[in-house]
């Protein structure tokens, strides 16, 4: 059943988080993680349930750019604090390093995300995920 396969792919999205200050999303699938750009005014039941089914291609092809990380390219995944001067802002920061050595922050903006983060990034990157929150 093509519906189910889809649905084994993804592993969890998290709404709303930010990266390089732009409002974004992240998707989590069994092939890498997506940064994609945020739908202003989107109604969270259908923007989840777009992301939960959209193919790779349909998420990297966003005409305000989406980005990919491939599995095998992430060396490791940090959550963390955020600095104190963000701290009334965000929740977290989520450090993705990739097979280049760069480091990319993605900040996460309430609890639940956070916890989101916990329960689903070890399905993935098991003990290349670390938490620190």
């Amino acid at each position: 059943d093509p519906e189910r396969m889809v649905q084994r792919r993804w592993l969890g999205s998290l709404v709303g988080v930010y990266y390089q200050g732009r409002r974004t999303d992240l998707v989590l699938r069994t092939d890498g993680l997506f940064v994609v750009p945020n739908v202003a005014g989107a109604v969270l039941a259908e923007r989840l349930k777009y992301l939960s089914a959209a193919e790779r291609d349909a998420l990297l092809s966003s005409p305000e750019g989406a980005l990919w990380w491939p599995c095998d390219q992430v060396l490791d995944v940090t959550l963390q604090r955020p600095p104190l001067l963000k701290k009334h802002k965000r929740t977290g920061v989520l450090e993705v390093r990739g097979a280049d050595n760069a480091v990319h922050a993605v900040e996460i903006v309430s609890e639940v995300q956070a916890t989101s983060v916990k329960n689903t990034f070890p399905l993935l990157f098991g003990n290349l995920f670390t938490a620190r929150i």
